[in-house]
């Protein structure tokens, strides 16, 4: 293979990567991985990270509003979709799949099994292979990606249809992937199937679009979630009561991350519901104090051994070998008042002032346990977020 050929392949692996909002949980993994190479306390960008923690839950209701959108002329006689299919889409506009798929099941963006993807937040890009015998379909809100190109129009159920010729290119390694497009400008939806199995296959997955008069897809809420972060919520609200659906919003205790921010929708979008049906909707709730403003972890050792929020707020132990390095890091409100009392003298303060971690990092100096009380600075006072014995063996 020469050094051109695997550039194009490269490219054209990066093409199929599906970049959108942040997703929460992976943004605390990709966080705390940099935190295990002591990096700069990170302060994730808009979201802030998440990590779960118990909390009660306030239920109430939202309903009414706007009407539904119209939806578009349909054929007279629609075909039901087979018993072991489900519908998933966008609006009026739908597709049936195998009931066996799954949804955004991917690695790097890339299918790895058959899968739905939709409303997908923001992905780690690396040249990931997709396997042979994979068939997928992206449903997409609003215009196609940007290589589409309308080869032909045809009408689905009625309503006019755009489509792009199915196409067959090489994949990194010897795999084949083939891809196709219908795009629906009215109805403001595409569906992109892929396949590394044959161009019949996509030409079959395309061939079960269908508009859904009296049904209507749950909306996503990753692009509402990045721009207006602690609006999310609200304007997920708007858009169900939009859609013709009826929203219950449920409330769930997130240190670090900004009261209102929508964390999840259920059923999951893409999922066809008749009109006026419920879902549920998941999103931060308001801070009892300043302890709920800011999320900690903790990471020692040379495998960077980690405590979550959670866990720190339990009180939890952790061991380490004399000589190894503990610390501490946070984000969200009041995160640079960050501090550790210490509390036994088997720990000791590191002294690298220049060190990412600095003044909340210490040294294992001798056999024996310490625990670290860990606090930030409210109006003057220190507040405890919890505590770590840490063994130092």
């Amino acid at each position: 293979m020469t050094d051109d050929h695997l550039t194009e392949l490269l490219d054209r692996a990066a093409d199929r990567v599906h970049v959108g909002p942040a997703p929460v949980d992976a943004m605390v993994g990709a966080a705390d991985r940099l935190r295990r190479r002591r990096a700069v306390t990170l302060t994730l960008a808009g979201a802030a990270a998440v990590v779960a923690v118990a909390g009660g839950t306030a239920v109430l209701s939202s309903t009414g509003g706007a009407p539904g959108p119209q939806p578009p002329a349909a054929s007279p006689t629609p075909v039901a979709p087979p018993s072991d299919t489900r519908l998933v889409g966008h609006g009026h506009a739908a597709i049936a799949v195998p009931q066996s798929w799954g949804t955004n099941v991917t690695r790097c963006g890339v299918p790895q099994q058959d899968t739905v993807i939709i409303d997908v937040g923001a992905v780690e890009s690396c040249a990931t292979a997709r396997p042979r015998g994979v068939d997928s379909v992206e449903v997409t809100e609003g215009k196609p990606r940007f290589d589409f190109t309308a080869d032909e129009t045809l009408t689905v159920d009625g309503v006019e249809a755009q489509r792009q010729g199915t196409r067959c290119e090489p994949d990194l390694g010897d795999t084949k992937v083939c891809n196709g497009t219908v795009y629906l400008p009215s109805l403001g939806v595409s569906f992109r199937a892929e396949s590394s199995t044959s161009a019949a296959d996509v030409d079959r997955i395309l061939g079960q679009i269908r508009i859904v008069a009296d049904q209507v897809g749950v909306p996503g809420y990753q692009a509402i979630a990045a721009d207006q972060q602690g609006n999310s919520g609200e304007k997920y609200l708007d858009a169900l009561r939009e859609a013709g659906l009826t929203a219950e919003v449920r409330t769930k205790k997130m240190p670090g991350i900004t009261a209102g921010y929508v964390l999840g929708a259920s059923p999951q979008p893409g999922t066809m519901l008749d009109s006026g049906a419920v879902v549920t909707v998941t999103v931060v709730a308001e801070p009892d104090g300043p302890a709920d403003e800011v999320r900690v972890g903790m990471a020692a050792g040379e495998d960077a051994m980690e405590l979550e929020d959670a866990q720190i707020r339990a009180g939890a132990t952790i061991e380490v070998a004399v000589g190894e390095s503990v610390w501490a890091y946070a984000d969200g409100r009041r995160a640079d008042t960050l501090a550790g009392e210490l509390d036994g003298t088997s720990l000791a303060v590191d002294d690298w002032r220049q060190g990412p971690n600095y003044p909340h990092s210490w040294i294992a100096v001798a056999p024996g346990r310490t625990t670290v009380t860990l606090t930030i600075t409210a109006d003057g006072k220190p507040v405890v977020l919890g505590t770590v014995t840490v063994i130092v063996g």
